[in-house]
């Protein structure tokens, strides 16, 4: 494709209903100085003060590099200035949206994340929905009609996200979960995880068991949660705890499937959700979550033999990670 002199949604020549962003030229001519100041940001203690400015900079010569606002935007949030970083998420998703032609439909076209020119479209609009969260979560009770709007905000982006491609390879159904629970739309949880009837994901599929719960689906409760604790049995286990510790070396960014990581996260993001009456559900679930736990130690290392085995990682384990 020929490159345009600014950013544009295209359709495939050969696929009537798969569109892929196009950029001028110069995104592609700033590329090795992008690439210098993100290794700067991810492997060196160089002041951030520097790297804004660098950023700042490749923004004013070729404003269309939607990866620059992704960038700067994760260093302001990261140096405490959230309502900074949102402002240039949204300059980013602008562009985005400028470039969508009317002819894009959002319910049947797609946008192909293995494409890699489309992969900035995936990270402006997951970090500012994701920034909206984390603005929402802030505000207090008095300015409930704030916390509204933002989830309302995140919600419509990662709903977008989700129908131009389903597969999801940013997270954004777990993100949506979290927003539709906050604003009490136990429906539309229910129908996202309609949509992967394979599974959607443990953060998913414990969404849709208190959905179903609150509204009184027993049936739909008992499908999801059994399928959620076989899924990861520790985030079951972690939510019938009264306070959980933080296990140790614990970080966010290492979220192990099934592990204790992964489900102190979700205890963090997640655990108001669960009251009373969700909870005593959970509990005629304990059984299964023994049983589950149980299989999968059992099971470790099963396709060698007894003597090469290695031990069960205390990962897995909410005991042997500290978290009670």
């Amino acid at each position: 494709m020929k490159s345009p002199k600014s950013l544009q949604l295209l359709r495939e020549p050969d696929e009537p209903d798969s569109w892929r962003f196009v950029f001028p030229t110069c995104v592609r001519d700033f590329d090795e100085v992008y690439d210098k100041i993100q290794d700067n940001w991810d492997y060196t203690d160089s002041k951030p003060s520097s790297q804004i400015a660098e950023l700042e900079s490749l923004i004013e010569r070729c404003p269309d590099y939607l990866d620059a606002y992704n960038l700067l935007a994760i260093i302001l949030e990261n140096t405490g200035n959230l309502d900074l970083s949102i402002q240039v998420w949204e300059r980013g998703f602008d562009l985005i949206r400028m470039a969508i032609p009317p002819e894009f439909d959002f319910d049947k076209h797609q946008i192909n994340y293995y494409v890699l020119s489309n992969r900035p479209y995936f990270r402006i609009c997951y970090g500012l929905a994701e920034a909206y969260i984390q603005r929402a979560t802030r505000l207090n009770n008095k300015y409930k009609f704030l916390k509204t709007w933002n989830f309302t905000k995140a919600v419509d982006i990662f709903e977008n996200l989700i129908k131009v491609h389903l597969s999801d390879n940013v997270g954004a159904r777990i993100k949506l979960v979290q927003c539709y629970l906050s604003l009490n739309r136990y429906k539309d949880v229910l129908k996202l995880a309609a949509k992967y009837p394979d599974g959607a994901s443990a953060d998913v599929e414990y969404a849709a068991a208190l959905a179903a719960i609150k509204l009184g689906d027993t049936r739909k409760a008992n499908k999801y949660i059994d399928k959620a604790i076989h899924s990861a049995p520790l985030i079951a286990e972690i939510l019938l705890l009264s306070l959980p510790k933080q296990p140790k070396a614990f970080h966010e960014t290492n979220l192990i499937s099934g592990s204790a990581f992964e489900a102190y996260y979700y205890w963090l993001h997640n655990h108001l959700f669960w009251d009373k009456k969700v909870l005593s559900f959970l509990e005629t679930k304990r059984d299964l979550i023994e049983q589950v736990k149980t299989n999968n130690r059992n099971n470790w290392g099963s396709a060698f033999p007894p003597n090469e085995r290695d031990e069960y990682p205390a990962i897995f384990s909410l005991q042997a990670s500290g978290v009670c």
